[in-house]
C-alpha cells in the first residue's frame, strides 16, 4: 500500500512538471490584500465575547440597567474601533498587527472603565483623573506604535 501511494504521488509530481505546472504554496493570511489586518481579527474575536455577555446580561437586567449600558458602550466602541482598522490604507495598514489589535482593546477597556467612573464621580475626582491619565499614556503609545 505504501507502494502505491508513493507511485501515486511521484506520477502526479512527474506529470506536473512535465506538463510545466508547479505546486504552489497554500496562501498565507497575508496573501491576499483584500484581507483584514490581524488587528481586525482581535477586535471581531472581542466583539463575539461582548455581545454573548450582552445577551446574558440582557436576559437579567433591563436594558437601562448599568451592567447593559456598559456592554452596550462597549460593543459601541469596538464596532467604531474596527470601522477604524478596516479603513486604514498603507502604509499603517502594514503596522496593524495582533499587538495592535491588543492595544486597541486596552483602549476600549480603559474608556469603558472611565465612563463608569465618571458615572460615579465627579471631573476632579483622583479616580477620574488617573484614569484619564491612563488613557491619555496609551493614547501616545498607540500614536507611537503607527509611527
Amino acid at each position: 500500500m505504501k507502494h502505491f501511494f508513493a507511485a501515486s504521488v511521484s506520477s502526479v509530481f512527474l506529470f506536473l512538471t512535465a506538463t510545466g505546472h508547479t505546486p504552489q504554496p497554500a496562501a498565507g493570511p497575508f496573501d491576499d490584500p483584500a484581507a483584514p489586518p490581524p488587528a481586525y481579527k482581535v477586535l471581531a474575536d472581542r466583539k463575539m465575547v461582548v455581545e454573548a455577555e450582552l445577551e446574558e446580561v440582557s436576559k437579567i437586567f433591563a436594558s437601562r440597567h448599568p451592567d447593559v449600558e456598559s456592554k452596550n458602550f462597549e460593543l459601541s466602541a469596538i464596532s467604531d474601533e474596527m470601522e477604524l482598522v478596516s479603513a486604514a490604507e498603507e502604509p499603517v495598514s502594514s503596522k496593524l498587527t495582533k499587538a495592535y489589535g491588543k492595544l486597541i482593546l486596552r483602549r476600549v477597556k480603559l474608556k469603558v472603565e472611565l465612563r463608569e467612573l465618571a458615572r460615579a464621580f465627579a471631573p476632579t475626582h483622583p479616580d477620574v483623573k488617573a484614569k484619564k491619565a491612563e488613557l491619555d499614556s496609551l493614547e501616545h503609545e498607540i500614536e507611537a506604535f503607527l509611527c
